[in-house]
């Protein structure tokens, strides 16, 4: 039932990219996630080539919003010779550490975590809590 579930929204997932304007603000939003997690000066964004555009703008107002919030500068460049793959579902991958440290923020990613989140809980929804369980997370 679960795999069922997933690959539903799977298949919904590359159709969040059709509105510009919503996906702009996803983007944004990720973009940020990674600056605040990096904390560095120089990062680089890695997106699909057709969402080229919608992240140019989302990096624009990403590095506005991190400097009133943060008070510090970043430089964030988007990261042409390594675009992420096109039959991705979209989001995007953030570089910082000189490469050495990869935030994937696409939504095929996000997906992967919820499913893995999601687990545990179903679990204890159709089965119950494991009496023989010590520790609980």
């Amino acid at each position: 039932l679960l795999d069922k579930l997933f690959q539903q929204a799977q298949e919904q997932l590359s159709s969040r990219t059709s509105d510009a304007s919503a996906y702009q603000g996803i983007c944004k939003n990720l973009i940020l996630e990674g600056l605040y997690a990096l904390n560095e000066k120089k990062v680089a964004i890695r997106a699909r080539k057709a969402d080229y555009e919608v992240v140019r703008k989302s990096i624009e107002d990403a590095t506005k919003e991190y400097k009133e919030n943060v008070k510090k500068d970043v430089s964030v460049e988007l990261d042409e010779k390594e675009p992420l793959p096109e039959d991705s579902a979209g989001g995007v991958s953030i570089v910082g550490g000189g490469g050495k440290i990869d935030i994937n923020n696409t939504f095929d990613e996000r997906l992967k975590l919820l499913e893995s989140d999601a687990l545990p809980s179903m679990r204890l929804t159709l089965f119950g809590e494991n009496k023989n369980r010590r520790f609980h997370d």
